[in-house]
């Protein structure tokens, strides 16, 4: 069982870690980040590796439970001052657009795909699709986007994406269909651009039985292999025989050409919330972190050095002095340049009542073998009745220059729901 496993300990001269005041991300134009919303749906964070002060945040903030608004702000001062992007009309035309997601590819050019609520013209039903925007500005201006093809009848749902060396896109998602018995399934979708986003090909489906699948965020494409999507199972579709545990899988997409997929197991006891998968590009090392299940809570790691086909026995990255009864997840992964892998988490320890939940940071110089000491990162928590939160599903860790990280998040520690940052620096 995974509440078992001895946490990693520190190694002789364990990292230092210190961690920046928070940083109100406020832009020029503050109408829109003052108005009163129900909650954060998600926040993501995207820096240019060829210009670490660049950074780009997408948040996407719901006013409703059917009506969202995602904004895109940038810095070209490592997060001094932020100014609002232009986002083209149509991104105000649905009531509903949340799950950004952001990368850079190797040449500069940004890449910003978004859930938004649309009209199917096959059917004439309101579908959720996917559409991908692309700057060649760093996010001051972006054309008309693609629009992913439906690769069955239901809507798509969690989208994130990989570029890999030669620039070619790999954007995955759920979606729910009828099977070819005329049996539902909810599993992966995983589409391909070879022209820089502007088309993509219609997706193939990894659905192969009747469970209820969930994706983890985001694909990765290792360098000259395969791309890997990280997924985990969430129930059965058969309330006779009900699944015992969650367990996490690693697709390995092995052929560009054929989309030809093979899945592999990394852990046999999980959380229903999303996994995240990262690689080191200097070693080609993946590394997966989740949250255990329900009576555990941890935060667990596990890497692969053969392009996600076997997975190293989990760590617990939290030490085990951090109690909590409930909230520990969403943890975020980013790698720097050294090899450093940063590991961030919100966390629910400081609350007795188990109501509030703070951002806490830890990071390993050896490849996720040892963890130094966890830091708390955010100043401030975020206080909600109900167990996700109201933050987003996601927040933004990215890596900056060769010893800090970058954290963006959002709370409610002055009654609404604000941006924040933080820049963790590793000794």
């Amino acid at each position: 069982m995974l509440g078992t496993e001895p946490k990693a300990q520190s190694p002789p001269g364990p990292l230092r870690l210190s961690v920046s005041q928070d940083r109100l991300v406020t832009p020029e134009d503050t109408v829109s980040s003052r108005e009163p919303y129900l909650g954060v749906h998600a926040t993501h964070l995207a820096v240019d590796a060829r210009a670490s002060n660049h950074l780009v945040v997408a948040i996407t903030r719901d006013r409703s439970n059917q009506e969202s608004t995602t904004e895109v702000l940038l810095s070209h001062d490592g997060g001094t001052t932020w100014q609002r992007s232009a986002l083209p009309a149509e991104m105000n035309t649905s009531p509903h657009v949340v799950d950004p997601w952001l990368a850079f590819a190797s040449d500069g050019t940004l890449y910003f795909a978004v859930l938004a609520r649309v009209v199917d013209t096959a059917d004439a039903t309101q579908k959720m699709a996917v559409r991908v925007y692309r700057s060649s500005d760093g996010g001051q201006s972006w054309p008309v986007p693609s629009q992913v093809p439906f690769a069955a009848s239901g809507s798509y749902d969690k989208p994130s994406f990989a570029i890999d060396s030669t620039n070619d896109i790999y954007l995955v998602a759920l979606q729910t269909f009828t099977g070819p018995a005329g049996d539902p399934r909810h599993g992966l979708v995983i589409a391909r651009s070879q022209d820089a986003g502007q088309s993509f090909s219609v997706p193939i489906t990894f659905a192969p039985n009747n469970l209820i699948l969930s994706v983890g965020h985001p694909p990765v494409a290792v360098d000259r292999g395969p791309i890997v999507v990280p997924f985990f199972e969430v129930a059965s579709q058969n309330p006779d025989a009900p699944l015992r545990n969650n367990r996490l899988w690693a697709l390995v997409l092995e052929s560009a050409a054929t989309l030809e997929t093979h899945p592999y197991l990394v852990a046999e006891s999980v959380a229903g919330v999303f996994p995240f998968l990262t690689v080191d590009p200097s070693r080609g090392r993946l590394y997966i972190a989740w949250t255990g299940p329900k009576e555990d809570r941890n935060i667990y790691l596990a890497r692969s050095d053969d392009r996600g086909r076997t997975w190293s026995r989990p760590v617990r990255v939290n030490s085990s002095e951090s109690p909590t009864r409930n909230k520990r997840y969403k943890p975020m992964l980013a790698v720097n340049r050294n090899g450093v892998l940063g590991v961030g988490w919100k966390d629910g320890r400081d609350d007795s009542n188990d109501r509030c939940t703070a951002l806490y940071f830890t990071a390993s110089a050896d490849g996720g073998t040892t963890f130094g000491p966890e830091v708390r990162v955010s100043g401030g928590r975020t206080c909600a009745d109900d167990w996700w939160g109201r933050d987003g599903e996601y927040f933004g860790l990215a890596a900056a220059a060769d010893r800090q990280f970058y954290v963006v998040y959002a709370d409610n520690r002055n009654g609404r729901y604000d941006l924040w940052m933080n820049i963790v620096t590793v000794g």
